[in-house]
């Protein structure tokens, strides 16, 4: 059996719709030298069901660890050992979305600015993206146990937990209907995981070009340091203003 700083007790997880990226294949190829296995799932339409598909099959062959990473992010493989360094249960790097001035993540509510680069570090967040994620067993398990989640589909041969389900929560402004990685960090929240980003890692989010920090906040200019500020929250005073 690997022990648990072995690279080969960590599966890397990768849901495939479409290409892979060059940068994210090379990446992926230099885990397996380093003894990362690593999991190309292809042929799902949905993402919550092939991250459902291949947590649960992971969990089944006693991955102690899983290693999120999405075929349109380009990444460093000496990032995935650090995540595994900080022994939490929950870590991740974060990146932009595409297009919007905005990262694929929720902040905490009331979070001034966020620091990326030289100057960063781990900090706590409330949900995250999960193309760049990594998740201790543990988690997992209490998400299942906690929300009393079934076996599913036992008559395909298949089975699977419905670990990325997505769900709705109450919000400030309503509901907020969150997607299958939202959702599993909420579930985790819940059980007591908090969800820690570590803001030292950059990634790149690949579409029309390589989306960087900078993309979230700014011009396209490029920075070894660089300090995301949040937008202030709405004044709750009823004078409308801000």
């Amino acid at each position: 059996m690997p022990t648990e700083t072995s690279p080969s007790a960590c599966v890397v997880l990768v849901p495939v719709g479409g290409p892979i990226d060059h940068v994210c294949e090379d990446a992926l190829r230099e885990l397996e030298r380093r003894g990362h296995p690593v999991w190309r799932y292809r042929g799902y339409s949905a993402v919550d069901a092939a991250r459902n598909q291949m947590a649960t099959d992971a969990i089944g062959k006693g991955f102690k660890e899983l290693m999120w990473v999405d075929c349109d992010v380009a990444f460093d493989p000496d990032d995935v050992a650090k995540l595994r360094a900080h022994d939490l249960p929950f870590t991740c790097g974060l990146y932009p979305k595409k297009g919007p001035r905005q990262f694929a993540c929720e902040f905490l509510p009331g979070a001034p600015s966020v620091r990326f680069g030289k100057g960063g570090g781990p900090v706590e967040i409330k949900y995250c993206g999960f193309g760049f994620t990594h998740v201790r067993v543990e988690v997992f398990e209490a998400v299942e146990e906690r929300f009393d989640l079934p076996i599913c589909n036992l008559r395909f041969g298949s089975p699977l937990v419905p670990f990325f389900g997505p769900m709705v929560v109450t919000d400030p402004g309503g509901h907020w209907s969150l997607s299958e990685d939202y959702a599993f960090c909420e579930r985790a929240r819940q059980c007591g995981f908090n969800v820690v980003a570590d803001t030292t890692i950059r990634l790149w989010h690949v579409g029309t070009y390589r989306y960087g920090w900078e993309d979230a906040g700014s011009a396209k200019e490029r920075y070894a340091d660089y300090t995301f500020r949040l937008p202030a929250p709405p004044s709750d005073d009823g004078s409308g203003s801000a």
